[in-house]
């Protein structure tokens, strides 16, 4: 059985998790870790905004550049002749954005952990994702879905936590919050799950397992998954590399369309 919790903005979620959370069910929300990570769902943390910053500036050749085509319109600078002659209302020619129909615009992004990643590790990868993601709306608005995933030892009774993250503008501050503060991701997320669950949810198995996870989380073909932070997860090993590879392979930059 699964237990599904999605909340419409970090606010929201925020707001929940103080009315019922109470710190109590994991050793992880102790020590004030819980009261901060729901602040910094509430009010952004800027603590960590200069490190995606670091992988921005590392990989700004890659950022893509919103291209400009003519496109027919009831309006433009010039006329299309021949669409005129037939009647054709949109006879015009006029500048639009090129935003490819097939770019990726929701992205499911697990930021619960166990143990055994570091909180260098959590910063590491939730820098490169934030980083991707604030490049990726440079063309395409797009809407962030950090997730929590924990299930019991059995695997027979599972939760979900997920909420979305206001992209209109994308801001760092937010996204810092929420793909890289351990608060986040420890304090108030494994304290969600546990809540959500009603039992002990420390086991994450299911997490790599994509079609499964994309059922739970109700994801779109369409839409970009990325599983909790894992030990061989390449987003820590080479993080620079993984966002050039995913900026490359989800937009139309270059002379080949390399669009998912």
């Amino acid at each position: 059985m699964i237990a599904r919790q999605h909340f419409s903005s970090s606010t929201d979620f925020a707001n929940w998790c103080k009315i019922n959370l109470d710190g109590t069910k994991s050793s992880w929300s102790a020590n004030g870790k819980m009261q901060a990570g729901i602040k910094s769902l509430e009010f952004g943390n800027t603590n960590y905004v200069e490190e995606i910053k670091k992988v921005s500036t590392l990989i700004w050749e890659n950022i893509p550049v919103l291209r400009r085509i003519w496109q027919t319109s009831v309006y433009g600078v010039f006329p299309n002749v021949p669409a005129y002659l037939r009647g054709e209302p949109e006879h015009m020619f006029n500048q639009q954005d090129d935003y490819n129909e097939h770019t990726p615009i929701k992205l499911y992004i697990g930021v619960g952990s166990s143990a055994g990643i570091s909180n260098n590790n959590l910063i590491k990868r939730g820098a490169a994702l934030a980083a991707f993601a604030s490049a990726l709306s440079e063309i395409r608005p797009v809407t962030l879905t950090p997730y929590s995933y924990a299930s019991n030892r059995s695997y027979t009774e599972s939760s979900v936590t997920s909420w979305d993250i206001s992209s209109s503008p994308l801001i760092l501050s937010d996204i810092a919050a929420c793909l890289i503060d351990e608060n986040v991701h420890r304090g108030v997320c494994v304290e969600a799950d546990f809540t959500i669950n009603k039992t002990f949810p420390g086991y994450f198995e299911d997490n790599k397992d994509e079609e499964k996870m994309r059922r739970y989380l109700g994801c779109q073909e369409q839409d970009l998954f990325f599983p909790q932070v894992y030990l061989t997860d390449p987003w820590i090993q080479d993080p620079i590399k993984m966002v050039k590879e995913y900026l490359s392979k989800y937009t139309t930059e270059g002379d080949n369309d390399s669009t998912f």
